[in-house]
């Protein structure tokens, strides 16, 4: 996961820790589920040398920055060259928001009621594992 944020590419990349702040996440369980048999029927551990894992990472940007596409300059009127529906918070034929392309510094009250749980931009991957590693 490490390489899709930072790829090496290029120093400013588009996506990664150096534009956003993203994190990365990985849950990782492994055992051996012969040895668990085992143990709950009461025998001895045998050795057998067949492991089970299961892993999920998962690369979250961070909500709170807003990637806008476009740009807003406050107090534009309707009608005028340069205004934009999108700058116009409350809707009264003049513009309200003040922001470039990209943004980190918007108020609350411009995010969505669902930006806690936006995972529109947000990666998950899962990773199964069975392996026997005997001579």
């Amino acid at each position: 996961m490490g390489l899709l944020v930072n790829p090496g590419d290029r120093f400013d990349d588009d996506f990664g820790e150096d534009k956003f702040g993203n994190t990365n996440d990985r849950l990782l369980f492994a055992t051996r589920p012969i040895a668990i048999a085992q143990k709950i029927a009461g025998a001895d551990d045998s050795g057998i040398p067949l492991y089970v894992a299961v892993a999920v990472d998962r690369l979250v940007e961070d909500p709170l920055t807003q990637y806008y596409g476009y740009e807003c300059s406050p107090g534009i009127a309707e009608g005028s060259d340069g205004y934009d529906a999108r700058c116009d918070y409350n809707g009264d034929g003049v513009t309200d928001l003040d922001h470039g392309y990209d943004d980190d510094t918007r108020a609350a009250d411009q995010r969505g009621a669902d930006w806690w749980a936006d995972q529109a931009d947000d990666v998950q991957q899962m990773v199964y594992v069975l392996s026997y590693r005997g001579n």
